[in-house]
């Protein structure tokens, strides 16, 4: 029975893991800010986009030449 109150007194060690993992969820929210400006990315990758698509049309029509 001694060693049952010893296995016991681990348990409380094992409590303190969670500790560990909850400065994760801290980081999480800064990430949904990012999703916001990385849209804003997207329309100018998409805007570049269509400026190389024009480019490279002209570079064929130029290489046709």
């Amino acid at each position: 029975r001694g060693d049952v109150s010893a296995a016991h007194g681990e348990v409380p060690a094992v409590t303190e893991e969670p500790s560990i993992p909850s400065p994760t969820p801290p980081t999480l929210p800064p990430q949904p800010p990012q999703d916001i400006p990385s849209t804003s990315q997207g329309r100018m990758i998409a805007e570049m986009d269509q400026d190389d698509a024009v480019v490279l049309k002209d570079d064929k029509e130029e290489d046709k030449e």
